[in-house]
């Protein structure tokens, strides 16, 4: 079986070697859609922030409040994720998705050379979002943006205003546009 495990990082800036990944959440799917589990954790600053990162966050005061409450320490979650990824692969076969791929495994491949060297894990492909709707929705890389996106997409997504922002919500929220694409390939 094949499980989609849409990931999402939140983060004080755009250069992971530099700038400290703040939470980290991740949603598993079966091939259905199915939601199987959650991962979410937030981590304890570990670099510099990045002055128009933090001017960004000043516009979602709520979400940055959840993501920076019950920090723990970078390894421990990195080493926790690692198991949520490893308890997928034992049975199945495991693929990433994330709206920014790119921004996101830039953070994950950062954080598991620097911060994990006992990371045993599977090989691990990642899906981006941006693209899948670009090809099959807007046709346009510039309007695969979320503003962009048609209302169909989300229209059967609980939406939460206050969760915005935050890694689980924003990886559940790629998840469910990501199955509804697909179901309309079918």
């Amino acid at each position: 079986m094949m499980v989609t495990i849409s990931i999402d990082f939140e983060t004080l800036g755009h250069n992971p070697a530099v700038n400290p990944a703040i939470a980290l959440g991740a949603a598993a799917y079966d091939q259905s859609g199915t939601l199987l589990d959650t991962f979410n954790q937030n981590i304890v600053p570990y670099g510099e922030t990045n002055t128009d990162t933090m001017e960004w966050w000043e516009n979602f005061p709520e979400a940055y409040a959840t993501v920076t409450q019950n920090q723990r320490p970078v390894e421990s979650v990195m080493c926790n994720f690692q198991d949520y990824v490893m308890n997928h692969s034992l049975l199945n076969d495991i693929v990433l998705l994330a709206y920014n791929a790119s921004y996101d495994m830039s953070f994950l491949t950062h954080l598991v050379y620097t911060h994990t060297p006992d990371w045993k894990r599977p090989p691990l492909y990642c899906i981006e979002l941006r693209d899948v709707i670009t090809q099959n929705v807007t046709f346009n890389r510039k309007k695969s943006a979320k503003r962009y996106w048609p209302s169909y997409l989300t229209k059967d997504f609980l939406f939460d205003g206050s969760l915005a922002h935050t890694p689980l919500y924003d990886a559940m929220l790629q998840a469910h546009v990501y199955f509804v694409v697909r179901q309309d390939e079918d």
